[in-house]
């Protein structure tokens, strides 16, 4: 887990990579370093790689972008800076779009209203497209009753802060 440690927003980048690092620990072991402490083939030491990308103004070091450009390991670019990845000129441009598929110089338009499902471990769920009451945006809610098992919890009704779980527990807010 890489990320921007230096800018202005040093402090809120580091608290990015934690709450991601902490995700990431469903997976296995996760370990945080500065973008900056990038060594030399260092993402071979690893399952997978996620950077995430806060300031677009910080150089990344040329080494880490060489080994994303080679490496058969899978990468996260999350957030900014992946115009360094796509490099300085049109020859490394044109590879990264026949490698990705897109141009990150290209300004580009997701009409993402086209996405009203999205299918995970066999359970659908619904795409609110229009946004939720009370001003919320775009949200995801799951088809049918809420999965039941080992580790699983009834679906939250009602508005953020308060409401029912299905099995009757109570939710703080």
């Amino acid at each position: 887990m890489l990320y921007d440690n230096t800018g202005a927003a040093a402090d809120t980048n580091a608290m990015y990579a934690i709450a991601t690092g902490n995700l990431l620990t469903h997976f296995g072991k996760t370990e945080l370093k500065p973008v900056a402490d990038y060594t030399d083939a260092m993402v071979e030491n690893y399952d997978a790689a996620v950077y995430i990308g806060a300031d677009h103004r910080v150089p990344l070091p040329q080494a880490f972008l060489d080994d994303v450009r080679s490496t058969d390991k899978p990468v996260m670019w999350l957030g900014r800076n992946i115009e360094a990845l796509a490099g300085p000129d049109d020859a490394q441009n044109a590879q990264f779009r026949d490698k990705y598929g897109w141009d990150p110089r290209a300004a580009t338009t997701v009409d993402s209203s086209k996405v009203t499902s999205v299918e995970y471990q066999g359970e659908k769920v619904h795409r609110e497209t229009q946004g939720a009451p009370g001003g919320r945006g775009p949200g995801v809610q799951p088809e049918g009753p809420a999965p039941r098992g080992p580790g699983r919890r009834g679906r939250v009704e009602g508005p953020p802060g308060r409401g029912t779980l299905r099995d009757g527990a109570r939710r703080s807010g």
